[in-house]
């Protein structure tokens, strides 16, 4: 007989393999067609994949730690950092993705005309690897290596202070506010000017030729942003409830806890695993550009037509 415990572990390792599947396809039809990779804001889509990825790996690496006793305190130490490395290469990454992303649309947005020479494919790519070395940076010198010690605390990578050097790095709460109130509230911004921009236009067919090749560009573009607000939509909601925990918590270590709040962690975990699932399903029911490279992939007979 199968205990609750021993099915909720069976359901996360379901839920783990399906992120480092759908996020390995991501990757796969960006370097197999080269059209995704033409496109500045693909790159971006690229990097939160790998973000995603990292993210699939962390809960592999804490669900091996839940379930071993180590006897030697190195090893178990040494899981326990890996896994917030992980972690924490996986929260900035989604962050600084989309920021980038934030970015770029924010750029097409403001300066249509503009946009081609300011966000090109280098610079882009450029971006990208500058984002990403920080990141590395951040994220292995913030986490506490002493691997000889027995920690205090608990390896939850919601303890925000197991991995937040106060007035070196931000921590993940300090992240999460820059995320909900700056980020955010500039996207939807670049939301509703996109929203007036389509109210405003007039019909495709009343236009030159030459003027409906520009306006199918712009309305790529405009796919494109859909398909970021939808994913950043996503990633606002399910980590609302990470947010919430690591403020509720944040001034102790290990505290008595009631049940809401155990409740809470289970739920913040569980969103949080189940928004790396969900962005692979977005990028191909939201993007005909991608749906069509999925479709190529998996039927060969297809052909890319837009």
């Amino acid at each position: 007989m199968i205990t609750n415990k021993e099915l909720i572990s069976i359901n996360q390792d379901i839920l783990i393999c399906i992120i480092c599947l759908s996020q390995h396809g991501v990757l796969i039809i960006f370097h197999r067609y080269e059209f995704l990779r033409e496109n500045n804001a693909c790159r971006f889509l690229g990097s939160l994949a790998i973000a995603d990825i990292l993210g699939g790996v962390a809960a592999f690496l804490e669900t091996v730690w839940n379930a071993t006793e180590l006897s030697s305190t190195f090893l178990s130490n040494l899981l326990c950092r890996l896994m917030l490395l992980f972690y924490s290469l996986s929260a900035l990454g989604n962050f600084y993705s989309y920021l980038l992303m934030t970015i770029d649309r924010l750029v097409y947005v403001e300066r249509p005309l503009r946009y081609i020479s300011l966000v090109t494919q280098k610079r882009a790519l450029l971006g990208v690897i500058i984002v990403w070395v920080v990141n590395i940076v951040q994220s292995t010198s913030k986490i506490k290596w002493n691997l000889y010690v027995v920690p205090e605390y608990s390896c939850n990578w919601l303890n925000d202070k197991l991995t937040h050097r106060p007035g070196v790095y931000f921590s993940l709460f300090e992240l999460y506010v820059v995320t909900f109130f700056v980020l955010a509230p500039i996207y939807g911004k670049i939301a509703y000017t996109t929203w007036m921009l389509i109210k405003t236009e007039p019909h495709i067919s009343n236009l030159s030729p030459h003027g409906q090749i520009e306006q199918k560009k712009k309305i790529k573009q405009r796919k494109m942003t859909k398909t970021i607000g939808i994913t950043f939509g996503i990633y606002l909601i399910c980590f609302f409830f990470p947010f919430i925990y690591i403020g509720i918590t944040s001034q102790s270590y290990n505290i008595p806890y009631p049940f809401g709040i155990l409740l809470l962690n289970k739920t913040a975990i569980f969103v949080y695993r189940l928004t790396l699932v969900l962005n692979a399903f977005i990028y191909a029911t939201t993007n005909k550009m991608m749906k069509t490279a999925y479709h190529k992939m998996f039927c060969k007979h297809n052909q890319i037509v837009f």
